[in-house]
């Protein structure tokens, strides 16, 4: 038996977000006889591009493999073929976890599901943004925020950084040496308030 091996690749883009962050490492197992499917997230050899790249594959097709990022909103062009392959991206590691990617139909319908999302938050967002941004001006969010939220302070390797939670979930982040919170989606229109320290 024939062990497979494979290799471990830095990701540094934002087009496969939020399947792969800036700063994952990823885990390629190579394709063999194998050839990849729709919605496997493959790493290959771009001529247009002069370089590497991970996508996703949206289509199988006798020209090649049509790939897209979870992030973009263009396929890419041209079709790539299979001596460009590089491997497969099977897993990530990330913070000192090991996370799968799901490749195949499953990866390709969420895919999809990520994709309707984010569009969808996107046009809520800028429905709602002007009567969001007068509920700011008049600072009644910010009461809220107070009475609803709460600050925890975690010591970094690079400084202390301070969460703002509302319940379990962090909605905004203040690190070290900057002065501006970083707010979630919807929480950042507001700006930040302050929350009950712990």
């Amino acid at each position: 038996m024939t062990a497979v091996k494979t290799q471990i690749f830095c990701n540094r883009g934002t087009s496969m977000s939020p399947t792969l962050q800036p700063g994952d490492f990823m885990i390629v197992s190579p394709c063999g006889p194998q050839r990849p499917r729709r919605g496997d997230v493959v790493l290959f050899r771009s001529s247009e591009r002069e370089g590497i790249v991970v996508h996703r594959v949206i289509a199988v097709e006798p020209r090649g493999f049509i790939t897209r990022g979870d992030n973009n909103r263009r396929a890419d062009k041209p079709a790539f073929t299979p001596d460009t392959i590089i491997g497969l991206v099977v897993g990530v590691q990330r913070a000192g976890r090991t996370i799968p990617v799901i490749g195949g139909p499953a990866g390709f319908r969420r895919a999809i599901v990520l994709r309707y999302r984010r569009y969808g938050l996107a046009v809520v967002v800028r429905v709602l943004h002007k009567p969001l941004r007068w509920i700011a001006v008049h600072r009644i969010y910010r009461d809220l925020l107070v009475r609803w939220t709460r600050t925890v302070c975690i010591a970094r390797p690079e400084g202390s950084e301070v969460q703002m939670l509302l319940g379990r979930r962090v909605i905004g982040t203040l690190r070290a040496g900057e002065s501006a919170w970083r707010m979630r989606p919807w929480f950042g229109v507001f700006g930040a308030g302050r929350g009950r320290s712990e």
